[in-house]
């Protein structure tokens, strides 16, 4: 007890509890926020894409080349990949889609997108293990990482003007696909330069 009327008591309260409180509100309004802009981008976004899918549909019909077939679908499947992400991306927490895949197929797959980007300045050559078998993997998510990978190798070659560069994909040691620029990749040892 306190007698006398110049003395007094002082309570520290511990604040960042506080602002930790006001830090978690302004992230979550913030989440908020970025979840409705999400959602209006993807409605804006599926409308052109649904016409840009019908329309390669449309055009492959017309043509009369396969290797012109070929490029629509091109379009019609990463027409089909981006709203896949679209749908990822507004559904959370959502579990990856494993199943079993053909590395091939997915290199295959790439390749196709890389060579519709960049056609006169990169050539492939491929040298798959058919021994390899398929494994389960979440496919989307994996076309994404080596089309990533595959198109940032090609931008650098074309960026420093590299008159040969190959990029090798290995899976377990073995070579599965290698691209270069414009030239024959030269074999030294088990590696290509």
């Amino acid at each position: 007890m306190i007698d006398s009327s110049d003395e007094f008591i002082i309570e520290f309260i511990q604040m960042d509890q506080q602002l930790k409180v006001a830090r978690e509100e302004r992230m979550f309004i913030q989440q908020q926020a970025n979840t409705e802009l999400l959602r209006n981008l993807a409605h804006e976004v599926r409308n052109p894409l649904g016409g840009l899918r019908g329309a390669a549909q449309l055009l492959e019909q017309e043509l009369d080349k396969d290797s012109l077939k070929e490029y629509t679908q091109i379009i019609i499947n990463e027409a089909d990949r981006l709203q896949n992400l679209m749908n990822r991306m507004l559904t959370p927490h959502q579990m990856p889609v494993y199943k079993k895949t053909n590395i091939h197929e997915i290199l295959e797959r790439v390749r196709s997108l890389i060579l519709s980007e960049f056609s006169s300045d990169i050539s492939f050559i491929r040298d798959y293990d058919v021994s390899l078998p398929e494994f389960i993997v979440d496919r989307e998510k994996l076309i994404q990482a080596i089309l990533n990978i595959a198109r940032n190798g090609a931008q650098a070659m074309k960026l420093n003007n590299q008159d040969r560069y190959a990029a090798i994909i290995y899976y377990s040691g073995r070579k599965a696909d290698c691209f270069q620029k414009k030239e024959t990749c030269h074999r030294y040892s088990n590696r290509y330069y």
